[in-house]
């Protein structure tokens, strides 16, 4: 299983689509959101699965994206994934799962996936959490679906020093060593603090940064290394980006 140390290393492309997902959350007015999907159970949603690409895609979450937030893209992906009454999306045939999660290298579609899928998770992080989510509390999201991020984030908030190891004990298992806590001394707000730290400072200001935020994209810097030099990048990115 993949480290939970990994999932901090934030991919610069990927901390600019959340925080850009969540700057429009802060300015659309209020509509009804994506209907949530039955929340599973809290160890095995909140377990950590190996990602890939450079947007950092789960199997889990890739295949969602693919067939809730991006169902008409020309690969047809979406047609042979399905959905099972308890929210778990599979793909029947081997050859094409595989060329399916082989697809999360492909940058532009994991590009166009991982906006549909920000601003998915946004519309309904702010419908349950009842106001504008962060571009941290989308990462939580793009990890593990919006569902058990805002069940994480509430209980965060509303008992944060409750231990993370007896409400997601796979994931504080696994978060503790390279988090500096203790697996029975982790909370879940440190919990919640740790997940959402990459994509704390995240600004969104008019003014393009220098070197321009496309280079360094295109050198694949992360976003701790972008960070310093991320004082401005909304207008640069939103024209850079392509549509979807």
């Amino acid at each position: 299983m993949q480290p939970v140390s990994s999932l901090l290393d934030v991919p610069a492309q990927l901390a600019l689509a959340l925080s850009l997902a969540a700057a429009t959350a802060a300015t659309e007015p209020p509509r009804a959101p994506t209907a949530m999907l039955p929340p599973p159970a809290v160890a095995a949603a909140l377990m950590p699965e190996p990602v890939a690409g450079p947007y950092r895609f789960s199997e889990s979450m890739w295949l969602r994206a693919l067939k809730e937030d991006l169902p008409r893209d020309a690969h047809g992906y979406a047609q042979s994934i399905f959905r099972t009454s308890g929210a778990r999306y599979y793909v029947p045939q081997q050859r094409e799962r595989r060329e399916i999660l082989a697809a999360r290298d492909d940058g532009a579609l994991a590009a166009r996936a991982a906006r549909a899928f920000a601003r998915s998770n946004a519309r309904a992080l702010r419908a349950s959490l009842k106001r504008t989510p962060t571009a941290g509390d989308l990462y939580v999201a793009h990890l593990f679906g919006p569902e058990a991020a805002a069940r994480l984030i509430a209980r965060a908030h509303s008992h944060p020093g409750d231990l993370a190891a007896n409400y997601a004990p796979e994931l504080a298992d696994k978060a503790a060593e390279p988090f500096g806590a203790r697996k029975r001394s982790l909370t879940l707000v440190q919990l919640y603090t740790k997940l959402t730290e990459p994509l704390a400072h995240a600004k969104t200001r008019a003014v393009p940064p220098e070197p321009s935020i496309v280079e360094l994209l295109q050198r694949g810097a992360t976003w701790g290394a972008l960070r310093p030099n991320a004082a401005a990048w909304q207008t640069e990115i939103s024209s850079a980006a392509p549509s979807q």
